[in-house]
């Protein structure tokens, strides 16, 4: 089957919309399937964070942080790897990766403490 993220409501957690994920590269200590709250949603743009206020914020770079260590949704960037330096940390980050359009439609509505679930 194909690999998904599950995100469950935060009061009950009942089924609430699944993510197909594009690449998963977990860090070794974790096993899939990995359920993880969000700690932090971060938009970056040009080497500072950015908030909902600022004109950057639909052009910043977003990730969510989970409370497992090594584990992040990030954008599915495809091309990214050409352009990466192989010596860098960068060139495979931890995490799953999945379209920018699904991590847009995350950042409105999901919030930190939200239970989620990674399917391999």
């Amino acid at each position: 089957g194909k690999k998904t993220i599950t995100i469950l409501t935060p009061e009950d957690d009942k089924f609430f919309k699944e993510y197909e994920i594009r690449e998963l590269n977990l860090p070794p200590q974790l096993k899939a399937p990995a359920s993880a709250k969000i700690a932090d949603m971060v938009a970056w743009y040009d080497g500072r964070m950015v908030n909902f206020e600022s004109s950057n914020y639909f052009d910043a770079n977003k990730w969510i942080r989970m409370d497992k260590a090594g584990l992040f949704i990030r954008p599915y960037e495809p091309d990214a790897k050409d352009n990466a330096d192989p010596e860098s940390s960068n060139a495979n980050p931890f995490g799953a990766m999945v379209d920018r359009a699904d991590l847009e439609e995350m950042f409105a509505y999901l919030r930190p403490s939200n239970p989620v679930t990674l399917v391999p």
